[in-house]
């Protein structure tokens, strides 16, 4: 019967003694030797299995956890059983458990640069990047000679921006060993960030050839071509990196204004839609961003143009979360005049958030101006007055509404509006 997750949970946490989307396991990830010692056979055969069944893919079991623990119990000193245990429990999406073991086996090999690798990729992978430079710093001191620590020092230079730092080790790396998994990709960001877009590109596609959907392989690949005026080209590169990283706003941007210029705007809706759902706050929106978006809903065919946006709504988390993302979605359909759709975000994003007050001043002018239903476009105004930027000066337009609705039947002008719109009262 197989197991359940909480029991190899416990399992794991019951261990003796742990880098994680942006990039692989290191080459060689179990270590040779060094201060810590090698298993005996039979612990080395069930290593090795448990090993190529992660490696396939295949998450470990309960009873794989049994039987890490019971080596670990039997040969605590044993490097390869922690970096296995590590790689089982990193499989498992259990950072914290992996991140233990890999500790533990760098403690055991100080004279094997692998367990201190495998235990920086597993940090980088877990989005703990940033704070791995003292660490990459001290790894390059101990084992200066080595090809993925040197690989590992030129990707955090790139990342700080220091590029003759970078170019010295990513070219030490190509040199000693071109096929480190992202290799080529952090040697192309290098080239992008210099303005060799012909090397950018040549690298880039070195590691395309082994790794077809490396995200950002196919992200330098497609700004390479975008700076030669290859959009067209440039978009599909673009694309595919998006798919795996969509709420990567550099990303996005970039495809959304791609695709704008060479007049793509069925790329250009998903692309401007996710770049805003991720960087719209009640501070800030890139009204750049955002008339790009508008350009598009004008140059697509309206129910095209609605499909893609309700798609991404629906499956895009940032955008069910965000109502400011949601209201400027919706000022954006009124622009082009779609002001039933526009309505319904307005309301969206008043769900989300019933004190957003420019989502209820937005929804209060659709009641005014287009449903003529004044009495609920003035209490829109009435809650939006108390949380709306002060810009908008949402008092004038609730005092000015009141004002009005009070002398209703003595007012010309609304009642000639009344008699065109058919609205009584």
């Amino acid at each position: 019967m197989k197991k359940s997750l909480p029991l190899i949970v416990m399992a794991v946490a019951c261990l003796s003694a742990p880098l994680t989307a942006n990039l692989p396991a290191s080459a060689s990830r179990t270590p040779a030797g060094g201060m810590g010692t090698a298993g005996s056979s039979t612990s080395e055969q069930t290593l090795s299995r448990i090993e190529a069944l992660i490696d396939k893919g295949e998450p470990p079991t309960e009873k794989d956890f049994d039987e890490l623990n019971a080596i670990l119990q039997r040969e605590p000193q044993n490097t390869r059983a922690h970096m296995v245990t590590g790689m089982a429990a990193e499989a498992l999406k259990l950072p914290e458990q992996a991140m233990e073991q890999y500790d533990e086996a760098v403690k055991l090999s100080p004279n094997d640069p692998k367990p201190l690798v495998d235990l920086l990729f597993s940090r980088i992978r877990a989005g703990q990047g940033a704070s791995c430079t003292g660490m990459i710093a001290m790894a390059r001191k101990r084992f200066p000679h080595d090809p993925e620590i040197a690989f590992l020092t030129g990707w955090d230079a790139v990342n700080h921006k220091t590029l003759v730092k970078a170019q010295i080790a990513l070219t030490e790396a190509l040199k000693e060993k071109p096929d480190i998994p992202w290799l080529n990709a952090t040697y192309a960001d290098l080239m992008l960030i210099e303005g060799g877009y012909n090397n950018a590109y040549k690298y880039a596609k070195r590691e395309l050839a082994k790794s077809p959907n490396n995200p950002k392989a196919n992200y330098v690949a497609g700004m390479a071509l975008a700076h030669q005026g290859r959009f067209a080209d440039a978009i599909a590169y673009l694309g595919k990196s998006a798919i795996t990283q969509p709420q990567n706003s550099e990303l996005t941007g970039n495809l959304a204004r791609i695709s704008n210029w060479a007049g793509q705007y069925d790329k250009v809706l998903p692309a401007a839609l996710a770049y805003l759902s991720v960087t719209v706050s009640a501070y800030t929106v890139d009204p750049q961003m955002k008339a790009i978006l508008v350009d598009a809903l004008r140059h697509t065919k309206k129910a095209q143009a609605m499909k893609i946006v309700d798609d991404f709504v629906l499956h895009f988390p940032a955008a069910t979360s965000n109502a400011y993302f949601q209201n400027v979605l919706g000022e954006a359909l009124a622009e082009v005049g779609w002001h039933q759709e526009a309505r319904e975000r307005f309301k969206d994003a008043i769900k989300i958030q019933p004190n957003c007050g420019i989502a209820q001043f937005n929804l209060g002018r659709d009641y005014e101006l287009n449903q003529h239903d004044y009495a609920a476009a003035l209490a829109c105004y009435r809650i939006a007055k108390l949380t709306a930027p002060s810009e908008l000066h949402v008092s004038d337009y609730a005092e000015r509404l009141e004002e009005r609705l009070s002398n209703r039947n003595q007012d010309l002008a609304w009642q000639l509006r009344d008699w065109m719109t058919g609205n009584k009262h």
